[in-house]
């Protein structure tokens, strides 16, 4: 089966000691988003400062160039 160019494949993995520690070849060929951990207690004053953007609307080509080319960190 041919993929074609307009797929992107997306995943999430969760790390604790139950899981093995991802490779430095595999990490070497993704692009990662590391999430900062909350305390539940501050969850309350963190969605208060929550800013809703507009959907952004990015075609596949886009995101070849922009994000799997571009090997910056980005937090979140």
């Amino acid at each position: 089966i041919e993929i074609g160019e307009n797929i992107i494949f997306v995943g999430t993995v969760n790390f604790d000691e139950t899981t093995k520690e991802l490779s430095d070849r595999l990490l070497d060929r993704t692009n990662l988003i590391t999430l900062q951990k909350i305390p539940f207690c501050e969850m309350d004053m963190e969605q208060g400062k929550v800013v809703l953007h507009p959907p952004l609307k990015v075609t596949a080509g886009e995101f070849r160039i922009n994000w799997m080319r571009n090997k910056a960190m980005i937090e979140v």
